[in-house]
Order: structure tokens, then sequence, then C-alpha cells
């Protein structure tokens, strides 16, 4: 009687270890399921920090441009200003000296110096409207990237909350 008892606690235990096993074993797959997900979801977080690295430097290149056309762009208007002013010193000068000899050329030339001053008045209307249009487009750019930036930042809070989750899961069934 002892014996058969014997043998059934040995079938008992064999069972029991053939089901600790197995269960160790599914705990032990499940785990390296798990881990593959978590370095899965280390590199989508590295690559979203790079992104967002990446993002952050062309803003930053970006906002320089910006700055830098803004520069070029008043050096040009200086420049033009510069000239205008030189021309119109020249054409004074030349209305000047024709005055005595020919009071028909000097309307001529009020008429052509009219002209330019419509012209660049023209010219810089469109200059200015070209500026205009350059700022807003890098404003837009700006605020895409922004947006861009936003959605990379929220995306990696939303995966650290499912690797925080993870976790916890993972702690919870240890």
């Amino acid at each position: 009687r002892l014996r058969e008892k014997f043998e059934a606690d040995t079938r008992e235990l064999e069972q029991s270890e053939r089901r600790a096993v197995k269960k160790y074993n599914e705990i032990k797959a499940k785990l390296a399921e798990l881990e593959g997900e978590n370095e899965r979801a280390k590199v989508i977080i590295k690559q979203k920090e790079q992104e967002m690295l990446d993002n952050k430097k062309l803003i930053e290149k970006m906002n320089s441009e910006r700055s830098h056309v803004s520069d070029i762009i008043r050096q040009e208007f200086a420049d033009r200003i510069v000239a205008t002013e030189e021309e119109n010193k020249r054409i004074k000068h030349e209305i000047s000296e024709l005055r005595a000899r020919h009071r028909i050329e000097l309307e001529k030339a009020h008429a052509a110096l009219d002209d330019l001053r419509k012209a660049n008045e023209e010219e810089m209307e469109k200059v200015h409207q070209r500026v205009k249009q350059a700022i807003v487009k890098k404003e837009e750019v700006v605020a895409q990237l922004k947006q861009q930036y936003q959605a990379a930042n929220k995306r990696a809070d939303h995966l650290e909350g499912l690797l925080e989750q993870q976790r916890k899961q993972l702690l919870n069934k240890k």
C-alpha cells in the first residue's frame, strides 16, 4: 500500500513538474517575445529622437536662413536706394547743365525722371511683395515643422507609455 501511495505521489510530482516546466517554457517564450518588442520599441524611440533632433536642426537652420534672407534683402534695398539716389543726382546735374540750352530737353528729362521714380517704386513694391511671400512661406514651413515636432513628441510619449505599461504587466506577471 505504501508503494502504491509512493508511486501515485511520484506520478503526481512528475505531472506537476511537467506542468511547471511547460509553464516555465511558456513564460520564457513570452518574456523573449516581450523583450523583442521592447528592443523594437527602443529602436523606434531612438529613430524618433533622431527625427526630433533633425527637425530641431532644420528649424534652427530655417530661422537662421530667414534672418539671413532679411539681411540680404535689406542690403539690396539699401544698394538700390543708393543707386537710385546717385542716378537722381546725375540726372539733376545734367538737367541743370542743359536747362540754359534746351528747355525742351529739360521737360524730357523731368519726364524720364518721373518714369524712373515710378519704375523704382514699382520695383520696390515687387521686391516688398517677394519679401512678404518669402517670409510667409518660411513661417508656414516653420509652423509645419513645429507640428511635425509636436506629433513626434506625442508619439514618443505614447510609445514610452506603452513601454511602461508593458513593463508593469511583466512585473505583475512575475
